[in-house]
């Protein structure tokens, strides 16, 4: 898995995220690994930057922010006196929209797979 490919802001649209991205590919295809998986949020610039470079997505979830006070009914405690604030959620259902339009922070997450060749024997 991907977990982080970044480039600085000044120094994007320079083919260092693709640099990277080649030498993880090398790394893993050494090792005998056979597909990369990479997720991220609803960042189109980002998912576009993916497929570009052969990743295809095949899967994916609602990320929900909940905030207690503001987003009454949603969060509650059966204890005492203990009053959620905010919580995180994860949400993998089929009505996707009603989730979008409850809350106010939802980002879908994706993931995305890209298959490798295997890696060629030497006949020696």
């Amino acid at each position: 898995m991907i977990w982080h490919i970044a480039v600085h802001p000044d120094h994007r649209r320079k083919g260092i995220g693709k640099f990277l991205l080649n030498e993880a590919e090398k790394t893993v295809k050494a090792k005998g690994i056979t597909y990369l998986e990479a997720w991220t949020r609803d960042d189109k610039w980002v998912n576009h930057w993916y497929e570009k470079n052969g990743f295809r997505p095949v899967d994916s979830y609602l990320q929900v922010f909940m905030e207690g006070a503001k987003e009454v009914g949603v969060l509650e405690s059966e204890i005492s006196n203990l009053q959620p604030v905010e919580a995180f959620a994860h949400y993998v259902g089929e009505d996707t929209n009603t989730i979008k339009n409850t809350f106010k922070r939802v980002h879908e997450c994706l993931c995305y797979e890209k298959k490798l060749a295997p890696r060629a024997m030497s006949l020696s």
